[in-house]
């Protein structure tokens, strides 16, 4: 049965399937081949494959939203090269940038060591993946407070991207303590960003929301953004407050008049999708954790890795047009298939149960068609010889 790898990876008729398969060491080996030029040619492609791999699908938003954030990679061997302790995440291991579009594709990646600052290296992923998406496509930029600095700013500026980026308090604070009584504040429905206080008590707290004027002479092409700030009552005031509200401030240069106020806080909040794409990602496609010693050789094995969840992203919308799904899911329907191997005169057969049989040729034909159409693989050919039990 083609169930646990153990078991048959010392089947011969499997053996013959996976061409013998591969041991550590030669992988090992293969990896560390890969140079920085090597490795940065290859992300270089990522934002070319993704537009075509969505192009089939993804036609009920005709928007390009680039969601980007980092995230950590605990490892416990510490000779590996770049293992450093994050002083954020309170972890030793190394540390990824990841951008995806809101329809889960992995558009940018890239693997450093555990210490660097989130915003590292995000200029020059941003211009990467917008200098592949087509002009006459509105495009759109979502992050964290990690990434709210004036080179990132002119990265989006320059390529004519709109964004929605998480100010922290250094930089909104004084800019509430000169403009918090001349601002208009306006009544939402929204609820405030949720803490753990709020889930025990179970209580909404009213929110409302007012923008002012950012200045900032280092902004090319403009002199000022705009942000926007939603607060909620605090539910208990201490002396040492020097505020009696929790606010949250958003830094866009989308006008009032595209996007409300209400409309940006919406618009950032669904940045937290990211988070479960990178969740999919570490337990999807074993990237808690990286192989190799050498860093470069990390790079490459999660390059691949990369190129495998795209294809397996690209699968989620076979699985699940609509919507897509997560990984999980698409194993279960597309990999996990119950079946027999069996070797004789001279050759192999892979037996399924009836019901399996039908699944099998229906989706290697949606991905045939889909593929061929889309000119990635124009040669690719799928052998349907299989045989029902």
């Amino acid at each position: 049965m083609l169930g646990r790898p153990q078991r048959s990876a010392r089947r011969p008729g499997f053996l013959r399937i996976i061409r013998g398969g591969v041991a550590s060491t030669t992988m090992g080996k293969f990896l560390r081949i890969f140079r920085l030029k090597e490795i940065e040619q290859i992300q270089n492609f990522l934002p070319t494959l993704c537009l075509k791999l969505r192009q089939k699908f993804c036609i009920q938003d005709e928007r390009f939203i680039i969601t980007m954030d980092s995230t950590v990679h605990k490892q416990y061997g510490v000779q590996m090269e770049g293992v450093e302790f994050d002083g954020h995440k309170k972890q030793l291991g190394l540390s990824s940038q990841n951008a995806f579009d809101q329809y889960g594709f992995c558009y940018g990646w890239e693997l450093r060591s555990g210490a660097t600052h989130s915003s590292v290296g995000a200029t020059n992923m941003i211009q990467k993946i917008f200098s592949a998406i087509p002009k006459n496509v509105p495009r759109y930029f979502r992050a964290d407070s990690a990434y709210g600095n004036v080179s990132t700013y002119n990265a989006l500026l320059a390529h004519d991207v709109k964004f929605a980026i998480c100010l922290s308090e250094v930089v909104w604070g004084p800019l509430l303590d000169e403009q918090e009584f001349k601002m208009p504040w306006n009544k939402i429905k929204l609820q405030f960003f949720v803490n753990k206080e709020d889930i025990d008590l179970g209580q909404k707290r009213p929110c409302q929301v007012a923008n002012c004027f950012y200045l900032n002479k280092g902004l090319k092409g403009r002199s000022f953004l705009r942000v926007v700030f939603i607060r909620a009552k605090k539910r208990v005031v201490t002396k040492e407050d020097k505020r009696h509200y929790d606010y949250y401030a958003i830094i866009t240069n989308i006008s009032e008049s595209e996007m409300k106020n209400e409309a940006i806080i919406k618009f950032y909040r669904q940045r937290a999708n990211c988070e479960n794409h990178i969740k999919d990602l570490k337990y999807g496609m074993d990237f808690l954790h990286f192989p190799c010693q050498k860093l470069n050789a990390n790079r490459a094995w999660g390059l691949m890795g990369i190129f495998a969840y795209n294809l397996m992203r690209f699968a989620a919308f076979i699985v699940a047009p609509e919507t897509g799904c997560f990984l999980k899911r698409v194993r279960r329907r597309m990999v996990y298939l119950a079946s027999e191997v069996r070797q004789g005169q001279r050759k192999i057969v892979i037996r399924f149960s009836n019901h399996i049989y039908k699944e099998v040729p229906r989706l290697s034909g949606a991905i045939h068609k889909l593929f061929t159409s889309l000119r990635i693989f124009p040669a690719l050919a799928i052998d349907r010889h299989t045989t029902p039990l």
